[in-house]
């Protein structure tokens, strides 16, 4: 079976990967983010928004899709595979210890993830009126 995957796709989620490995090589090597002891970029616990200046990445990375093609059924999936899979795997292998990632060690409660899915489908809203996907 020939899977058609268009490019823009691929170009989306490639560099969401750099971008993720980035940021964890960033928090492992320097004092510039320090996700969990704070200097800005620490995890909010305020509910009901949760917002801190991760959210600015999830509306960025919303915004950024229809700008690649990425419709908004895909876009969705994306979102909430993130929140749900990614990171939350990525959380459960730094609290075991796993050498080499260091971002995502406290993992998000459930609202916090819910926020950062609304706060990606916020920029993708903002991208499509934006933007060229129509």
């Amino acid at each position: 079976m020939n899977i058609n995957i268009p490019t823009g796709l691929k170009w989306y989620v490639g560099l969401y990967g750099l971008w993720g490995v980035g940021v964890n090589i960033l928090d492992l090597k320097t004092t510039w983010l320090r996700k969990q002891e704070g200097g800005g970029w620490e995890k909010s616990r305020d509910p009901p928004f949760y917002w801190d200046n991760w959210s600015w990445t999830h509306l960025g990375w919303g915004f950024a899709a229809p700008f690649f093609g990425v419709t908004l059924p895909v876009f969705t999936v994306l979102n909430a595979a993130n929140e749900v899979i990614l990171e939350k795997m990525l959380c459960e292998a730094a609290t075991r210890g796993v050498t080499g990632i260091r971002f995502s060690w406290d993992c998000d409660p459930p609202p916090h993830m819910l926020a950062d899915f609304i706060y990606g489908m916020i920029g993708y809203g903002i991208g499509r009126i934006i933007g060229p996907l129509k």
